[in-house]
């Protein structure tokens, strides 16, 4: 037995093979209608060029600092639940919650928000939310600083 892709035992999808043809044939579809809503007659560089919208009415709040607060809140959450689950959780991959909120809810659904939306990572890092926590809490200064050593 070659194994290329796969490592380890068989896995079957948790759903049923018609579903899972049916959404794919759905996301193919779908693909297909936003490229001839959103570059159905222009040509060049124009057609490959994100589409953008002004929203003046959004921008105070978008540059307060509320955003990256709740987005790092949620970061930190979803991180401490995947952990706990990881830890807690069954040794069965396919009853495990954390193969679901890391395969499912945070690659798929960042990925596609991210197209829709921007960025969200920066939203949405917990790593730079738990240091903006710390920072925020303690300022950062050296732990020690070296003696005068002269001119390099």
């Amino acid at each position: 037995m070659i194994l290329l892709h796969g490592f380890g035992q068989r896995y079957d999808l948790p759903i049923g093979l018609a579903l899972y043809l049916f959404a794919a044939g759905g996301v193919v579809f779908i693909s297909f209608v936003l490229v001839v809503l959103f570059a159905g007659e222009q040509v060049g560089a124009k057609a490959i060029e994100y589409p953008r919208r002004a929203l003046p009415w959004l921008l105070p709040f978008a540059r307060s600092p509320w955003p990256r607060l709740v987005g790092g809140a949620i970061g930190v959450i979803g991180l401490l639940s995947v952990v706990i689950a990881g830890f807690f959780g069954s040794r069965t991959a396919v009853y495990n919650p954390a193969e679901y909120l890391v395969w499912i809810y945070f690659w798929a659904m960042s990925v596609i928000l991210s197209g829709l939306v921007g960025n969200l990572w920066y939203l949405l890092n917990p790593w730079a939310a738990i240091y903006d926590a710390v920072v925020r809490l303690r300022p950062a200064r050296p732990a020690w600083t070296l003696p005068d050593v002269g001119v390099w």
